[in-house]
């Protein structure tokens, strides 16, 4: 008994559809989609853990509420700027160098100042 070769046509017809199924596997839905889900759902078992991995906010379930299921709207591209480093680092050298002339200037004796808040 001899089989049937698959002829170049058929593997065509197969290698086509499977890069079909591929692409609208992967085309459909946003990719935020299960970050949101982990977020929600570690934020309802409020799994401190998990939260630390995906972000460095908290979603409160007692006093937010709870998110079991949403829809994303939307998605803007993302955005890409330069970060300020060095003028942030020049700004933080400048009020340090302000703040150790304010403190030169004040008396050699030091003082101490308490101030108390009451609780209404």
């Amino acid at each position: 008994m001899s089989r049937p070769r698959s002829s170049i046509r058929d593997l065509f017809a197969i290698s086509l559809g499977a890069v079909t199924l591929a692409l609208a596997a992967g085309c459909s839905g946003f990719s935020e989609q299960p970050i949101l889900n982990q977020f929600f759902t570690a934020s309802r078992l409020r799994d401190n853990t998990s939260l630390n991995n995906v972000t460095m906010v908290s979603f409160e379930p007692r006093t937010q509420g709870t998110v079991t299921k949403f829809d994303i709207l939307s998605v803007t591209p993302e955005q890409r700027k330069p970060l300020a480093l060095r003028a942030l680092a020049q700004a933080h050298q400048a009020a340090r160098a302000d703040d150790a002339r304010s403190r030169s200037g004040r008396n050699s004796s030091r003082t101490r100042t308490s101030i108390r808040f009451s609780a209404c």
